[in-house]
């Protein structure tokens, strides 16, 4: 498929400070997005558009702690004139965060910010992704999985988020439960924001995904999952790189790379570490131009 034009969205001044917008709280439009968040959920949609390789039948996109649903209802706005078979679900455990994406959906179908497609292209379910039984999502197949989970720290949450953040946005929407902790990490102040990662990798792999992109809260998470997806992946995935908070923006100079455990994981863009993209040998590289196993294309 040759590259496709981005249809105009609400853009986010470029380095403009702002606080994070409360997930139980309406998101009026479908570009009305924490503007980090925003721009490397756009960044992998040019991926998915720009890849030479024609895209699945239907592309499939699981959005896992979706929380108002602001991340496939964007998604929807920028693939939908370019892909028109597209399934987009977002889980979330609160009941209370699905309804409210629900909501999202239906006004911004009503103010025509969305194409009338995602009427029945996008839905939402109330689910705990560490639930052990097996439910009608996990059965069955995704291409892209996409999370924005909990990751950050309990001392983080105590110290460096704004007081705004603390006394409006619910907190299990930020920092994960330590019942989720893996038994190495329990009591682990620096890895205490890392517990949903390998429950999210486990996933992806579960479901058949060729595509996983994850928001993290900084380089140095960054790198750990990235080292996840290196080390405890059983070789599922062929490569990884890390995308900084403009993941578009530089490109001239010599390339960044970090070491992890002996390799090497490309950097993109400028800013602070923001997100995590692994990719699958084969389909999976193709899906984004990616040519061989960590060419970042």
């Amino acid at each position: 498929m040759a590259a496709a034009p981005i249809p105009d969205v609400p853009r986010a001044g470029q380095r403009e400070a702002i606080a994070i917008y409360p997930r139980i709280a309406a998101i009026r439009g479908a570009g009305d997005i924490v503007p980090e968040t925003e721009n490397i959920t756009t960044h992998l949609a040019i991926h998915l558009l720009s890849s030479p390789s024609p895209p699945p039948p239907t592309l499939r996109i699981l959005d896992l702690c979706t929380g108002t649903g602001c991340v496939p209802l964007h998604l929807h706005s920028l693939l939908a004139l370019h892909l028109p078979s597209l399934h987009l679900h977002g889980i979330d455990i609160s009941p209370s965060a699905t309804a409210l994406a629900t909501k999202n959906l239906i006004h911004n179908l009503n103010n025509h910010a969305l194409q009338q497609t995602a009427r029945a292209q996008i839905s939402f379910t109330q689910a705990d992704i560490f639930a052990p039984k097996s439910q009608q999502w996990r059965r069955s197949h995704w291409d892209v999985v996409i999370s924005n989970p909990p990751y950050i720290s309990p001392s983080a949450f105590n110290t460096t988020t704004s007081r705004s953040v603390r006394n409006y946005e619910p907190k299990s929407a930020l920092v994960p439960s330590p019942t989720h902790a893996l038994d190495q990490n329990r009591g682990a102040e620096e890895t205490a924001g890392d517990t949903f990662y390998p429950r999210l990798l486990d996933l992806a792999e579960q479901v058949g995904a060729q595509v996983l992109l994850v928001e993290v809260a900084d380089m140095e998470q960054a790198v750990r999952v990235a080292r996840m997806v290196l080390a405890e992946s059983k070789g599922v995935w062929a490569g990884c790189e890390i995308w900084r908070d403009w993941p578009a923006a530089g490109g001239e100079g010599e390339e960044e790379v970090v070491e992890v455990d002996g390799g090497k994981v490309r950097i993109k863009g400028e800013g602070n570490g923001r997100a995590v993209l692994a990719w699958r040998g084969g389909d999976g590289g193709r899906m984004i131009g990616k040519k061989s196993a960590f060419d970042s294309g």
